[in-house]
């Protein structure tokens, strides 16, 4: 057959050219759809996450009536014993994200004048509720986990993930503006709890250290509670006496 007549259907002369793939437009189809449902996926499990997170509300503590309260210093409490002389304080972590709604950090203050040497572990330091449960002290790279920030002006955790796909609009009742504040995941432990935790060591007679104790969260339903420390000898090993602090939940 003439090429001229291959491309001539009913007197209507029609351009030669490739075959339209069909077969492979709907398989890039069928896959744009699929990474869109992925991604929409990806939306709803970030929701549910942010939910999760931010319906945790912090715990704080205060000291008991009771307890000792220290000078000078703000919903603190101070208790001596053999020589060694504790501050507890409850308020006033310096961060400006929420890690209290997923741990507890207590400022200490440790003075040592028993005479011997006075051993620092996290082990030794815990608060306990009248049932007997003990909430241990716990090394700052050992805590996990992430809060969110308040609202971000121009995060937005999934940019861009409708383009391309013409039909979708993630936000038609929103302005482009409000879309993008979103919380930002702030990964723990963050980078002032590592530099401002108690570092475990020893305490020579006369002297003295400070920073923060990190605990794990505290069921609101747990009260009143007792800041604990164990006064170990750094030598022997032998336990010399114990600190008590009481403190209840608000």
């Amino acid at each position: 057959m003439d090429p001229e007549e291959e491309h001539t259907k009913g007197g209507v002369q029609t351009p030669p050219g490739p075959v339209p793939n069909t077969l492979a437009f709907r398989v890039e189809e069928k896959s744009n759809m699929k990474s869109t449902k992925a991604k929409i996926l990806m939306v709803f499990v970030f929701a549910a996450v942010a939910g999760l997170l931010t319906s945790g509300c912090a715990t704080t503590l205060k000291p008991a009536p009771g307890a000792q309260k220290a000078d000078g210093l703000k919903d603190a409490a101070v208790s001596s014993v053999a020589g060694v002389s504790i501050v507890a304080q409850s308020k006033g972590y310096p961060e400006q994200w929420p890690i209290e709604e997923q741990i507890t950090p207590i400022h200490v203050i440790i003075s040592n004048h028993s005479g011997q040497p006075l051993r620092l572990s996290f082990s030794d330091f815990a608060l306990t509720e009248m049932e007997g449960e003990r909430i241990a002290a716990r090394a700052p790279e050992s805590i996990s986990g992430m809060v969110l920030s308040e609202p971000v002006r121009g995060y937005y955790p999934f940019e861009g993930i409708y383009n391309g796909y013409g039909i979708w609009d993630p936000y038609p009742f929103f302005d482009d503006n409000y879309a993008r504040d979103y919380p930002r995941p702030i990964k723990l432990p963050t980078e002032k709890m590592m530099r401002l935790g108690l570092t475990e060591g020893v305490i020579e007679n006369g002297g003295q250290v400070d920073g923060w104790l990190y605990f794990g969260k505290i069921n609101k339903e747990k009260r009143p509670l007792t800041f604990r420390a164990d006064l170990v000898n750094a030598q022997t090993g032998t336990e010399f006496g114990e600190i008590s602090i009481p403190f209840v939940l608000e």
